[in-house]
Parts: structure tokens; sequence; C-alpha cells
């Protein structure tokens, strides 16, 4: 049974007896009904938020952050320069290293620094843009490198080889460079929009050399042959061992997704792609985040349609994408996220998509959730504060040596790189499964009374205040602070009249 109308018509029943799985501690107790009809206590914890820190001493102009089990990096441009920052974790508090810079401006200007980890040879592997004049000739390069992290205090970073991707005649021909990386093939991907005029959204392979280098080839895969191809991004689906690229075909006004499979080996890496499929809701920077509790890949974006914060589950095969029939809103109209200030990490702790954004009003707070998902359905849970400051674009990374989720985002408030660690609040407790309160305390496998929705609990509550509305917290707690599941009206400082909703 999944509802509670499979046992009673609504108003009817109050007391039921019910076998716990689990202790039910007291009476007075929230408890859910599971779905082999027994019962468990409402239990959960809150969201962690650790102290913010200065990953960068002054304000970068774009971000990304990438993590192994024992460190995190971030890479950022400042100044027209490219720097790295290595950072332990110990609790909840990150100790930032020394800052290394990558690429020293001079004449040229850099930007769209992108960092993933190569988990085989336990190297960061970097990637940036940079333009400027060569022998006479405005010219933009895509460069590539790896990054040791090395143990002492402080961390710290040395960088390998450069190696040159690609080079193209302008001041502008390589935009949002993102990278991702596949441990079953060793393989990197970077995607990007290439061409001076035509801006065709392009993927680069490589390997790390074994040495102190990497190896790319140099063939730009074209995955989206049209005319200003905006905002790419790039995952990798582990189950179906494939790259998943989004991107925004701007001329068309719609988000694309297809795979993509890089094969062979050091510098004659290739690529190949699957279908495309449109993301109906379209979004300018749709993320792609593998869930490997569910197999299954989540894309997180803001809606361009409804300008609501969206994401939808993905089932990737070889060469194509299937997007699930139901897209589930983690933030609505009321406060929109900011369009490019959203991304989205997977906890494999907890088994959620951790989503951060910078809400769209006043004070533009950094806001994150956790989303579980089962099947093709995501349910999210409650938001919470991440940086309380007017910070805009940002980078997430789950950090496994801590089970905590890195937010690196540009702090306009504090006029730096600002970085937290996060956890989203845990619960087993939601709108359909809610049951009613006990009325004593049932040891496990023990059975015991419940007082179920569309009766009257008044044993174990005390302090209600009368006809005030009261909600089930995530931790297990009943207070007047709205969720998403509503226990009912208190009747008297010790009862409360329990809604009746299958």
């Amino acid at each position: 049974m999944t509802n509670l109308s499979d046992l009673f018509p609504a108003g009817a029943g109050k007391q039921v007896s019910f076998t716990a799985s689990g202790n039910v501690t007291s009476s007075g107790k929230p408890v859910i009904l599971n779905s082999d009809g027994t019962v468990s206590e409402v239990s959960g914890s809150s969201s962690t938020v650790g102290a913010v820190s200065a990953a960068a001493s002054s304000q970068p102009d774009y971000v990304d952050m990438a993590s192994s089990g024992t460190y995190l990096v971030t890479i950022y441009k400042r100044s027209s320069a490219i720097y790295a920052r290595p950072g332990t974790i110990s609790g909840s508090t990150i100790t930032w290293g020394t800052e290394l810079q990558i690429f020293s401006s001079g004449t040229y200007w850099s930007g769209y620094p992108a960092i993933c980890y190569d988990s085989t040879n336990d190297k960061f592997i970097i990637s940036w843009t940079q333009r400027g004049d060569l022998m006479g000739t405005q010219v933009t390069k895509l460069n590539c490198s790896p990054l040791t992290v090395n143990a002492g205090s402080p961390v710290t970073l040395s960088n390998g080889s450069v190696s040159l991707v690609a080079q193209a005649a302008g001041l502008s021909a390589f935009y949002y460079n993102n990278m991702a990386y596949s441990p079953d093939t060793n393989h990197f991907v970077m995607v990007n929009a290439f061409g001076l005029n035509s801006f065709y959204g392009v993927a680069y392979v490589g390997q790390h050399d074994g040495a102190s280098g990497v190896s790319v080839n140099t063939t730009g895969y074209t995955f989206n042959s049209v005319n200003s191809t905006d905002y790419t991004r790039v995952g990798y689906d582990q189950s179906a061992d494939r790259f998943v690229i989004t991107y925004l075909d701007s001329p068309g006004g719609y988000s694309g997704i297809r795979t993509g499979l890089a094969a062979g080996s050091a510098a004659s890496s290739s690529m190949t792609f699957g279908t495309e499929v449109q993301l109906a809701n379209y979004g300018y920077n749709v993320i792609p985040v593998y869930d490997s509790s569910a197999s299954k890949t989540v894309l997180v974006y803001k809606s361009q349609t409804s300008s609501q914060g969206e994401a939808v589950v993905a089932t990737v095969g070889s060469t194509t994408i299937t997007l699930a029939s139901t897209i589930y809103v983690w933030q609505a109209n009321s406060n929109a996220p900011t369009t490019d200030m959203i991304d989205a990490s997977f906890d494999s702790n907890l088994n959620q998509v951790v989503i951060s954004w910078r809400e769209g009003n006043s004070p533009y707070y950094s806001y994150f959730l956790g989303a579980s998902v089962s099947g093709e359905v995501i349910t999210y849970g409650t938001s919470t504060v991440a940086i309380s400051a007017n910070t805009q674009n940002r980078a997430l990374a789950f950090n496994s040596g801590s089970n905590l989720t890195g937010i690196f985002a540009i702090n306009a408030t504090a006029g730096d790189g600002s970085a937290v660690m996060v956890a989203p609040a845990t619960t087993n407790v939601t709108a359909s499964n809610f049951l009613g309160i006990s009325d004593a305390a049932i040891s496990s496998a023990a059975s015991g009374n419940i007082t179920i929705k569309g009766g009257i609990a008044a044993t174990g509550l005390s302090s209600l205040t009368p006809a005030s509305d009261y909600y089930v917290q995530d931790d297990g707690t009943i207070t007047t602070v709205s969720s998403s599941v509503k226990a009912g009206k208190a009747l008297s400082a010790t009862a409360i009249n329990l809604e009746y909703t299958s």
C-alpha cells in the first residue's frame, strides 16, 4: 500500500495499531507509513553549513572547482591572469594553501578557466583561454595542463607542461569552456564554443601522458554546427560510459543535449556523438550531474520558458538520451534563480544532487538544497542559505573525504572568491508517507497505536499555540515553520487536529 486512502476513507479512524520498524521513542512523535505497512519515527538531520572562507583574496571573474578525496582545487581568472589554489578540509572548515599563478597576463587577456579531477593519475587537469597579439596577429588560444597537489603545511600546487590545444585568429574565438573526466576510459573532454564568427560547439579529447603533461588531440570534434552555440557544459554518465554534453543553440532558441564517446589513446583520442535531444523548457546553463545511486543523469537549469529553477531526469544510452516526461521545480517564480549563477554536484554520501544558486532578488544570497532521485522522480529538500552575501557565478564539487560539498562563488559583497562546505538536510518523511502521531513509545517489531491523519492527537504534545498550523520538519520536530508536510491545526496547547490527505 502506498496511500492512506487504501486503509481509511477521509475522516475515519483515529488510534490504529501498527508494527514499528525501528524504535518509536515516545508519544507525540510524527511517524511515516513504510511500503511494507510498518511505521517508523520521522528522522533526519538539518543542513550543514561550514564557515565561509576566502578562496581567492580578491574578486575573480570566472570560477571553477574540482575535488579529489583529499583536496579541493579552485581555478579562477583575476586581472586577466589565471590562478589556482588548493584547500584541505577538516570537519566543515577549509584551510587554503598557497595560490599558484597558472598564466601571467602580460599583453594577453585570459578567461574561461575549467578544471576536472583525473582519478586514474591523481591529477587535476585544467584548461583556459588566452588572447592577444602574436607577432602582429591577434589570436585566441585554448591551453591545457595538469596540476599536482603537494601535501604539506601549507599545501601547494605544481603545474605541469602546458599544451596548446587550439588556436584561432581574432580576439573572441573560445567561449564557455568546461571539462569532465571519464575514469572508465581515462579520457578528459573539453567543450566550448569555437570560431571567430561561427561559434560552433566543439569538443577536444585528451589524456594525462603519464609524466608531467597532457596529450590532447588538437582536432576539434563539432557537436553543434550552428552559429552562436553558447553555455556549453559536459558531464560523465558512468552507467552508459558516455559524456553528456549540453549547450544553448541561440538561433534555434533551445537547449540541446547529446551523448559523446571518447576513444583511442593519447593524441589520437577521438570523439563521436549521439543523436541530439532538445529540452522543452530550454535553459541557458543546463548542468548535467550523474546520480550514481539512481544510475541517471540529472539536468539542472533555469527555465527560460517558465523562469523557474527546474530539473529533469535523463536516461543515457550509447547514442540516445531520453528525457523524463515530468520536469520538477526546485525554485519557483517568487524568487527565481539568476540564469547563469547556478551549479550542481552529486553527494555520494547522502545520494543527493546538491544544487546551489543565487536568488534573483536583493540581497542576492547563495542558497542550496538536496534533490533525491528515484527512477524518474525528483524530491527536493529544504533550501538553506550557504553564503549571506551578494554572490555571482559559482562552482560546486563534492569532497568524499569530508562527505561535504564545496561551493565556490564570486562574492561581490566581500570582494573576494568565497567558499563554504555544505551538506543538504536529510529526512525519511514526505507529504505522501506521513501517517500521524504516536500515542506511546513502541519498540522495534512491537505494535502500538498511532493517531492517524483525520484524528486528533492529544498525547505527548505540549506548548502548542491554539489555531496555529503546524508542520513536520525534516528532523522530526513539529513546528509552525512551513514545510511540505503539514501536520494540522492546534486545538489547544496539547492537541492537534491532524488533517487528512491521501
